[in-house]
């Protein structure tokens, strides 16, 4: 069976977005480009063949991934070349800018659909953001990994990244030069 893995940029107080939905505290700030982070993710990335997107986390990285030159970013590269999958019953059509074989829209029953592709061939599955699709992946037991990346600054309020209470597992705590923290976390229980 792949591995599911959920990786998400929080902040320290657990909202992955602010109280008007932007993700700034973590794409503007100075801890978003850590070149020890940024190789922890292409290390990552050599394992996965598979990204899932939802619809808002789709519009996010589509407005900015495609453009980012591969030559200049190996992050940008393996991102834009990765299989990816858009779970959504709002869009028509997706794309990705030059790489259009890369993309799919999928709508319908995501927990079935994603249930089903873990059992498929191939590297693990890594899902970005897409908060609403996470928490009920993680509710259908589908989530084998969370991977936070913890900022270090507080929005006091916003999107909680959980909508649930959850135990897990801890099995890797990283700090970055930067103040950054990778968090890997294995889902146990949630209520």
């Amino acid at each position: 069976m792949r591995k599911l893995i959920m990786g998400e940029w929080i902040s320290l107080d657990g909202y992955a977005a602010d109280a008007s939905g932007s993700t700034d505290f973590f794409t503007q700030a100075e801890f978003n480009n850590d070149p020890v982070s940024n190789q922890d993710i292409e290390d990552l990335m050599n394992d996965v063949d598979t990204i899932i997107l939802g619809t808002n986390t789709y519009k996010l990285f589509v407005e900015n991934w495609p453009q980012v030159d591969s030559n200049e970013s190996p992050t940008a590269k393996k991102l834009n070349e990765t299989e990816k999958l858009i779970y959504s019953n709002s869009l028509n059509k997706v794309e990705w800018g030059e790489w259009k074989d890369v993309v799919e829209l999928v709508q319908g029953d995501a927990i079935a659909s994603i249930q089903k592709l873990k059992t498929q061939p191939g590297k693990a599955i890594m899902i970005w953001g897409s908060v609403s699709l996470s928490n009920s992946l993680i509710k259908s037991g589908l989530i084998d990994e969370i991977h936070l990346r913890i900022c270090p600054i507080t929005l006091g309020g916003g999107l909680k990244m959980f909508d649930m209470d959850i135990q897990l597992q801890n099995l890797v705590v990283k700090k970055y030069p930067k103040g950054m923290i990778l968090a890997v976390y294995k889902p146990e229980k949630y209520a």
